[in-house]
């Protein structure tokens, strides 16, 4: 009689094979899948943005602010990187952008 050996994570290693198989086809790297970290709140008349970029190389993020909602592209990768509603209407010709190390701060005047 033949004896099969137990390999209780078998069925773990086949989904994780899977899902890097999906990450891979989706051109999309595992550990940079996560949502990136976002803080919104007010500071005198202004609206304040803080938006973590992770990894993504500054030079290749743009970034569309209308007066209820910010989207974040990066060019090279071809894709959004962060959409967000804002809390208040605020005047997105009077932005003001900052992109520095992964971070990008934004302070836009709210509308009365």
């Amino acid at each position: 009689m033949k004896t099969k050996t137990w390999q209780p994570f078998s069925e773990i290693n086949t989904l994780r094979n899977k899902i890097n198989l999906f990450a891979d086809e989706s051109r999309i790297e595992y550990s940079k899948m996560a949502d990136p970290t976002v803080d919104i709140y007010e500071e005198g008349k202004s609206l304040i943005a803080r938006i973590s970029l992770g990894n993504v190389d500054i030079d290749t993020v743009e970034i569309s602010i209308s007066a209820e909602s910010i989207i974040i592209n990066s060019t090279d990768r071809n894709t959004v990187i962060k959409s967000l509603s804002l809390p208040v209407k605020v005047d997105n010709n009077q932005a003001d952008i900052r992109l520095e190390e992964g971070m990008a701060k934004i302070s836009i005047p709210i509308v009365q």
